[in-house]
């Protein structure tokens, strides 16, 4: 058993810093809030599919590409956790093998 004090393997220690933490556009927060802002309001009326589905939704696709563009987030991530997402059966409403 792991101590509850140990760092789990998978984890990032805590003074290292990860690759995707600096914003591209740090030098302008003004710059990167508005065009979150213009991404917003291009999809704000928008239909969202049900979470199950997110993998096919153009919508939330444009607004999570627009997020990992300003704060330089690193794509495959956010494409693994949609992935795992769709598959958790909390999303799905099926039971858990």
């Amino acid at each position: 058993a792991t101590p509850r004090h140990a760092t789990p393997r998978h984890a990032t220690p805590r003074h290292a810093t990860p690759r995707h933490a600096t914003p591209r556009h740090a030098s302008n927060p003004l710059r990167v809030a508005e065009k979150l802002a213009a991404v917003y309001d291009e999809h704000c009326e928008s239909v969202l599919l049900p979470l199950p589905r997110m993998n096919e939704c153009e919508t939330r696709l444009a607004l999570d590409a627009a997020v990992i563009e300003a704060l330089g987030i690193d794509a495959e991530i956010v494409a693994t956790i949609r992935r795992e997402l769709t598959r958790e059966p909390s999303i799905t409403g099926k039971r858990y093998v």
